[in-house]
């Protein structure tokens, strides 16, 4: 569940390298064929990278008429075609060269991650065959609002979500966009101690032999974790972590490998507790299991690059690939996942599965390898996270790095502690940050989108047919936004309601 789209574009602003933001960045720069803007006005003559770095001209600002970038700006000559080339899937002499199976795999890596660990608590608290259709129904609204955002994107021509939020909704879109980021990185940096704090003192415990020694104890074992990691944190180049998301992404694949052969190969073959049921009637404890659900689902930041980055003749292939990577595999994986850890141990699951195995040699490795690729994913979040906060409060932030740091990891570690669930920090994240990624702000996104010309088709079908599925894809968006909204604040009530028993 953990996004990391903002990673390589802030170690690039942290490194000043004009270069690489001049092919990544988001240009302010939107024209009509016949050579004026969108306000009517003449083509700007320059185009500025947004991020409101040092040295850099935030988009944002640029777009409402703000003065021109300050020194070190990166300029690039404007040109009337840039708009139809970046929906075209080629900007200037840099054709993209992302294929189907790469798009696949990025996306997966983007939504997959320790969401999957709870999910057979998510199961159980909805029961097996109802949490099969909430699992369904929520794949199938992402997938709908997935493909929202590539037809927003290609016709605004811009590559972030905070950029689209800023053309459909305006100023007031870009902050909401801003608040759910910082949300958003700051829960996933929570989720992350607690995994630390649930797994590695128990694999030192089982290792040493001794439970009840002081160098087992999780707050200490989670506590030094964060002071060696604290250095790394204040790195302004980051390119040695760089593989770490995708270890991360082996280590679930290897924990759902290790789930199979444990509930497949267990003595007597596969059974199901006998308190397993199949629906669950208390709608509190639903509305919990839906949240760690929809946290499942979160990639929503990194589809804009993702089909930016494909080749021209692989860019008509969006949906499919949207539709392989979201209701085929990673459904697939989470109920599979999920029905698994819940029949091996009905109600008593845990809110971390790898808890409630106990003398589990290939439990106990993914227990290690989750830990140390979470401590080392730290960093990655915590870096984009300071540079939010910068962006919302630069006179506060950027003072001192120093303290800067030591403050966003003690309150994330305490934070944690005061947590103590991984399925209370991802349902917090599902029925707040998930809800609002997923569904409110794509569907609010579609409610202003009007398709300008024949650049960017934003609907399959044939030429009849497309005002048709406008209709039907706007009634679909407003459904997504009032449904959401609905589904996401009783959700949020349920979690406060329930606070002392949920995630046990």
């Amino acid at each position: 569940f953990i996004l990391l789209p903002a990673m390589a574009d802030t170690e690039k602003r942290q490194r000043g390298d004009s270069a690489s933001l001049m092919n990544d960045a988001e240009w302010t720069f939107e024209c009509s064929e016949d050579g004026t803007n969108d306000r009517g006005g003449a083509i700007e003559t320059s185009l500025q990278p947004m991020g409101g770095q040092p040295g850099h001209q935030s988009l944002l600002a640029s777009d409402m008429g703000a003065a021109s970038p300050g020194p070190g700006a990166p300029i690039m000559a404007a040109s009337p075609r840039w708009s139809q080339q970046a929906r075209s899937g080629t900007i200037g002499n840099d054709p993209r060269q992302g294929t189907q199976a790469s798009a696949v795999v990025n996306l997966l890596a983007t939504a997959m991650g320790a969401g999957l660990l709870s999910l057979p608590q998510a199961f159980a608290y909805t029961g097996w065959a109802l949490g099969i259709g909430l699992m369904l129904v929520t794949s199938f609204c992402a997938d709908l609002s997935l493909q929202f955002l590539v037809d927003l994107g290609r016709q605004s021509g811009r590559m972030s979500f905070e950029g689209n939020a800023f053309h459909y909704l305006g100023n007031a879109g870009k902050r909401g966009l801003n608040v759910l980021l910082i949300a958003l990185l700051f829960l996933a940096s929570v989720a992350m101690v607690i995994i630390i704090h649930d797994l590695l003192p128990a694999f030192i415990k089982n290792m040493s032999g001794h439970p009840d020694a002081l160098y087992a104890r999780p707050e200490l074992v989670t506590a030094v974790c964060l002071m060696l990691i604290y250095p790394v944190c204040l790195l302004k180049d980051l390119t040695p972590l760089r593989f770490t998301s995708t270890l991360a992404l082996c280590c679930i694949a290897y924990y759902y490998t290790s789930l199979t052969v444990s509930f497949f190969g267990r003595h007597g073959g596969p059974q199901v507790h006998s308190s397993v049921v199949a629906i669950n009637t208390d709608p509190l404890d639903v509305l919990q299991g839906w949240a760690i659900m929809v946290a499942a689902f979160i990639c929503h930041f990194n589809i804009f690059r993702i089909d930016g980055e494909l080749r021209a003749t692989e860019r008509r292939k969006i949906r499919r690939i949207v539709h392989i990577a979201i209701p085929g595999i990673a459904t697939t994986i989470y109920i599979t996942g999920g029905l698994m850890g819940y029949f091996y141990f009905g109600g008593s699951v845990q809110n971390n599965v790898l808890v409630n195995f106990h003398d589990n040699p290939l439990m106990s490795v993914a227990r290690v390898a989750l830990s140390l690729t979470n401590t080392f994913k730290l960093p990655l979040i915590v870096s984009p996270l300071r540079v939010s906060l910068q962006e919302v409060a630069p006179g506060i932030m950027n003072k001192c790095p120093i303290l800067e740091v030591a403050g966003l990891l003690a309150l994330v570690f305490f934070t944690a502690l005061g947590l103590g669930s991984l399925s209370k920090a991802l349902g917090l994240v599902g029925c707040t940050c998930g809800v609002a990624a997923c569904f409110i702000f794509p569907g609010l996104m579609r409610l202003k989108f009007i398709p300008v010309g024949p650049a960017a088709p934003p609907f399959p079908g044939e030429t009849e047919l497309k005002p048709l599925l406008g209709r039907l894809f706007s009634m679909a968006a407003l459904v997504l936004v009032v449904l959401g909204t609905l589904a996401g604040c009783s959700a949020f009530v349920a979690q406060l309601v329930d606070w002392n028993h949920a995630g046990p």
